[in-house]
């Protein structure tokens, strides 16, 4: 489960910054400035996945120990939820290319 998550984060994440390397390059920068942007943004969004799940797994495991311990909610229900939504993945990668290219075109 979680390396078909992966795998879907870098497609998505891949295809995100190809947007903005055809932004750049429609924009008058040549090839070899456009694929420096598109590197680094594609490494910075990668790393994302890499926080965020440590912070998705604190936070879950967190849940899972308030569920366990209160009996007054069942958590395993609304991960079942947010398993059934696949389309969480795209929008979050998405953010993570968006937010790792206005911070790399901010810099400089």
């Amino acid at each position: 489960m979680m390396e078909s998550i992966f795998i879907t984060w870098m497609f998505a994440c891949a295809i995100g910054c190809a947007v903005h390397y055809v932004y750049e390059r429609l924009n008058g920068l040549d090839h070899e400035s456009a694929s420096l942007i598109f590197n680094k943004i594609l490494v910075a969004s990668s790393l994302a996945i890499l926080v965020g799940g440590l912070v998705a797994i604190a936070i879950a495991v967190i849940l899972i120990l308030m569920s366990e311990l209160s009996g007054f909610f069942d958590i395993w229900s609304f991960f079942d939820y947010l398993g059934n939504l696949g389309v969480a993945v795209f929008v979050f990668s998405n953010i993570a290319v968006s937010a790792a290219y206005l911070g790399y075109k901010g810099t400089g």
